[in-house]
């Protein structure tokens, strides 16, 4: 089976999304390791992820949907994830509402944890998860916090324009 690696840029930060021929497995911030062995094609998902990507930049799209060949085993996990992606960008969701949401009300830390682990940062955005408080909370893209105050300013600019 094939391993495509798909450059992307997204408001000024590089992404790679490497996936199989069905689709996204994992999105990275920084580059893979040179010792993986993609394939010098652009994947069959790529010109759609790459408009995608240039869609949603630009504020034509609230959403990038490119085929994933990623499934988690847990049902709560699957739960979670399609809440997740479920958020409008420019908004937010505490850890608890999300739990709530899923059926399983004080899960509000293994929403965390799931999160803590995503390999598809952006396409799930966990970035639009915060704490109870209101407060951002760690994020594991490049910058931590930072990145991710950085990235719901930048969606609520693009997609918040009244």
């Amino acid at each position: 089976m094939s391993l495509y690696l798909l450059p992307l840029e997204l408001w000024g930060t590089r992404l790679w999304f490497l996936g199989s021929h069905q689709g996204v497995q994992r999105v990275e911030f920084t580059q893979p390791e040179a010792s993986l062995a993609f394939s010098e094609k652009k994947p069959p998902w790529g010109d759609e992820g790459q408009r995608q990507v240039e869609d949603f930049q630009s504020g034509k799209r609230q959403e990038i949907v490119v085929p994933l060949d990623w499934s988690p085993k847990a049902v709560f996990a699957e739960k979670v994830l399609a809440e997740v992606r479920a958020i409008p960008p420019g908004d937010r969701r505490t850890y608890g509402e999300i739990a709530a949401r899923c059926g399983s009300p004080g899960a509000a830390r293994a929403v965390g944890r799931l999160m803590a682990r995503n390999p598809l940062p952006i396409l799930i955005p966990c970035h639009r998860v915060i704490g109870a408080n209101g407060k951002l909370t760690g994020y594991s893209g490049p910058g931590g916090i930072t990145f991710k105050k950085w990235l719901l300013e930048k969606e609520k600019s693009v997609f918040n324009k009244t």
